[in-house]
Parts: structure tokens; C-alpha cells; sequence
């Protein structure tokens, strides 16, 4: 149940009563709702049905500007993120800070996310991933950063090919044969790594070589597609060594899979249904 100052961009709260089991709840069930405007001229809201309450915290009580779907999920998660600190000494929980920066990945905002996933290093550092860090920053286009943490990451796991791989893109335009280097001891740990293949025969000057390296890619791909296993960097990966090889059916393919899937408060097809009678007065 959103509710809006005039439309859905300005939206001040989103009511959801979930039901304890997956039934659901009746179409004739009736929704009970409480509003009340405290001393800060703040709009409060509780919701209940069969006897399932909810109480929804604001979303955007100050705020006359519209905001996004993206700018609302981050700013809850900001304001839980705080919240939570506070009531445990300044120290969020895991799950606190995960929620933050996923919000913040899933508006792009990746260095935000990669300042978010550090600081949450610093109070769990054997929970954070520094190869995912490190990935963070680099998507940010903070290079320094990012190649400061694959090498904290290769100190904890130096035959880790994941980060071999990853250090040698670093290098790739700047240092060919450094970046020859660590893809070779990426595949030295696991020779199915498919982004030290593609890169390796970019590199490779016997073009027979360089195609069986692409093939060999294409092939670990196209498996883990068929099994439904493709991350959004394979994606990246698959893409462009099939656009390689001449693959049209499978850049097509990926292309649909990349489809943006936009993140939404609520959606048209589940919003709660009324029958109170029109008011003609």
C-alpha cells in the first residue's frame, strides 16, 4: 500500500503486511489503517489484516523532492544503517552494511559501495571478500585502490586464480608482459579460467593458438549458461568472446538476458484493492 504526496515519485511510505504462510490472505479480508501526525508534524502509519500488523517507518518524510526507486532503497538503507549503529555503540551489524551497499550497487553507485564494503573490513575482516572489494574500486575507476586490494588478496591466497586473473587486468593496457605474467599463473591454478584465456589470446600473435584459447572460453561459457549459472561478468566475458568467434545467435542470446530488470518499492499487479463507495460530497 504506497502512500504518495500526489503521485509515485513522492512517495512517503510503503505499507507491507506479509502473510505468515503462503496463502495469502482473502480478497474479502478487511485492511485496517491508523494514521496519526505527531508533535514534528510527521505522518504515522500502522497497517493490520487478520491480524497481521505492520508498522511502516517513513521513507522520505522531509522531502519534497521526487525521488527514485533507486534514491528511496538507498535512503532506507541509510537510515537503517544508522539507526542500527546507534543502537549497538556506533558498530552496524554485517547484515547492515550488506544491505547498504547492495543498495548502492544496485544504483551504480559503486564507490560508495566499495567505501561501504572497507569500512565493513575494518570491523569483520575475515567476513569481507578482497577480491570483491577490489572489484568495487576498480568498477569505480579507482585503479590504485583496486590493485592495492587483489594484492592483499593474493597474499592470503596466492594460487587463487580468480585474483590472478583479476591483478592481471590491472596491467593489461599498461604492462602486456606483467599482465602475461599473472594470467599465465592463473591458468597454471586453474586452466579453466576463462578471462585469463580470452586475454591471453588477445595477446597471442599465432592466431591458431589464440583460437583455441577463445573456443576453450566460449565452450566453459556456453556450459554455464546452459545450466543457468552465468553471472553478470560472465555475461560481460561470454559476450565479447562470442562477438569474437562470429556467435551472433549467442550475442543475441546475452543481450536479452541483459535486459534491465528495474528495482520497484511496489508494482501495479500487487497493490491492495479497495471497495469503499465513491464520495459525491
Amino acid at each position: 500500500m504506497p502512500i504518495c504526496v500526489g503521485r509515485e515519485e513522492k512517495m512517503l511510505f510503503n505499507l507491507i503486511i506479509e502473510s505468515p504462510d503462503n496463502k495469502g490472505f482473502s480478497i474479502s479480508s478487511p485492511i485496517n489503517l491508523k494514521f496519526n501526525i505527531n508533535a514534528d508534524k510527521i505522518l504515522n502509519i500502522a497497517a493490520s489484516c487478520q491480524g497481521i500488523v505492520c508498522k511502516a517507518e517513513p521513507i522520505n518524510p522531509y522531502a519534497n523532492k521526487e525521488m527514485t526507486t533507486e534514491e528511496r532503497i538507498i535512503a532506507k538503507a541509510q537510515r537503517d544503517f544508522n539507526i542500527e549503529a546507534s543502537d549497538n555503540g556506533g558498530v552496524p551489524s554485517r547484515k547492515a552494511f550488506n544491505n547498504l551497499r547492495q543498495a548502492y550497487e544496485n544504483a551504480d553507485k559503486d564507490l560508495d559501495a566499495a567505501e561501504v564494503y572497507e569500512q565493513e573490513y575494518e570491523y569483520y575482516p575475515d567476513a569481507v571478500s578482497l577480491n570483491n572489494l577490489a572489484v568495487l574500486y576498480n568498477n569505480a575507476g579507482d585503479k590504485e585502490k583496486a590493485l592495492e586490494y587483489y594484492e592483499k588478496a593474493l597474499q592470503k591466497e596466492p594460487n587463487n586464480s580468480i585474483v590472478l586473473s583479476n591483478i592481471g587486468l590491472q596491467y593489461f593496457y599498461t604492462d602486456k608482459e606483467k599482465a602475461r605474467y599473472y594470467f599465465e599463473r592463473s591458468l597454471s591454478n586453474n586452466p579453466n579460467n576463462p578471462v585469463a584465456l580470452i586475454r591471453l589470446a588477445d595477446m597471442e600473435e599465432d592466431d591458431e593458438k589464440a583460437m583455441s584459447f577463445y573456443n576453450k572460453a566460449f565452450d566453459i561459457y556456453k556450459d554455464r549458461m546452459d545450466y543457468n549459472s552465468l553471472s553478470s561478468s560472465d555475461r560481460y566475458w561470454f559476450k565479447s568472446v562470442a562477438e569474437k568467434l562470429g556467435r551472433k545467435d549467442i550475442v543475441k542470446k546475452i543481450n536479452e538476458f541483459c535486459k534491465e530488470d528495474k528495482n520497484t518499492l511496489y508494482n501495479d499487479d500487487n497493490l491492495t484493492k479497495t471497495s469503499s463507495p465513491l464520495i459525491d460530497k
